[in-house]
């Protein structure tokens, strides 16, 4: 369908499937000639911990979760691992939940076991949703007749850590905290007599949560992620819209939204003050700034501290 736009006057070309038309609902067309950049949208979020509260309502909510056998000892266990996320979702997130419950019930030996299936998988993400949006020709014959194998039994560790070396998904501390888990599995399931299950475990899943962050944190994805350079908002750097990991992992967690785009409190997306024609990222952010202070409307903002450090993002 081609349409005369009335924003730019220019005429764009859409392609509409049967299913939007019997869908019965108003299709909207947006101007091809607005720039917009993707802002993450989809985020867990944990900040329980730094939630002020007295001893004895840590407890209360620790009895109400996992039963009141024990509670003290829950509390420690919790107290432990609780650190705050702040998470781009994806399917490990809740997983890694249930092996936070497990370890708060004092199920140590499936935590010790989990993490690993759970880092393991994570692996297996990355091979699937990447194998074919990385260049073939970084891969030799042996490593890629192993990511495109069809039988998908991925269980050598030597490969899967060169896999994601030649795709730059791997640093030193990453291969060494991949590395420290296997052999926290290996105690746990070969019979050592080494494996402590406690804190074993509790090693584990401190371990995973360094992995998992590592991948999906903002705070660790500066690389491909603008953190709050545009106040309480995160944003996909221009340049890196094409890197194999935004596009597998991180433009699902997104919404494309114009430098004056916004969300009104029904959540729907409109960008009537939106400039026309091509513009630089940097003008892009500038004129985002520019439109977030003149906003009529109070936007929606949320507190949180991690490693120490106070942020605010903006829920809206």
């Amino acid at each position: 369908m081609t349409l005369q736009c009335d924003r730019c006057g220019e005429k764009h070309s859409y392609k509409i499937s049967q299913k939007d038309l019997d869908s019965g609902l108003t299709l909207n067309f947006a101007c091809l000639n607005i720039k917009r950049l993707p802002r993450v949208s989809s985020f867990r979020i944990d900040f329980t911990k730094n939630a002020p509260s007295t001893k004895r309502e840590e407890e209360e909510r620790v009895s109400t979760l996992y039963g009141p056998n024990d509670v003290v000892a829950k509390t420690n266990r919790k107290n432990e691992i609780n650190q705050p996320k702040l998470w781009l979702i994806y399917d490990f997130d809740q997983y890694f939940e249930e092996i936070i419950n497990s370890y708060i019930i004092g199920s140590f030996y499936p935590v010790a076991t989990s993490c690993t299936a759970l880092a393991e998988r994570l692996v297996n993400l990355f091979i699937i949703k990447m194998r074919d949006l990385h260049t073939q020709s970084l891969l030799d014959v042996q490593l890629k007749k192993y990511v495109h194998s069809r039988n998908q039994n991925w269980q050598s560790f030597e490969l899967n850590m060169k896999v994601l070396q030649v795709w730059n998904l791997l640093n030193t501390n990453q291969k060494g905290w991949f590395k420290d888990l296997l052999d926290i599995r290996n105690r746990a399931v070969h019979f050592q007599s080494a494996f402590d299950p406690q804190p074993d475990s509790l090693k584990a899943v401190q371990i995973l949560h360094k992995i998992i962050d590592s991948y999906f944190s903002p705070f660790e994805r500066k690389d491909v992620l603008r953190v709050f350079e545009i106040p309480g908002e995160i944003w996909v750097k221009e340049e890196k819209l094409n890197d194999p990991f935004v596009k597998a992992f991180i433009l699902p967690c997104c919404r494309d939204f114009a430098s004056q785009g916004t969300l009104n409190n029904k959540n729907i997306y409109h960008e009537n003050d939106a400039v026309i024609g091509p513009f630089s990222e940097a003008d892009f952010i500038e004129q985002r700034k520019n439109y977030q202070a003149n906003l009529t409307y109070e936007p929606i903002y949320q507190k949180g501290t991690i490693e120490g450090k106070e942020f605010t993002f903006r829920i809206i």
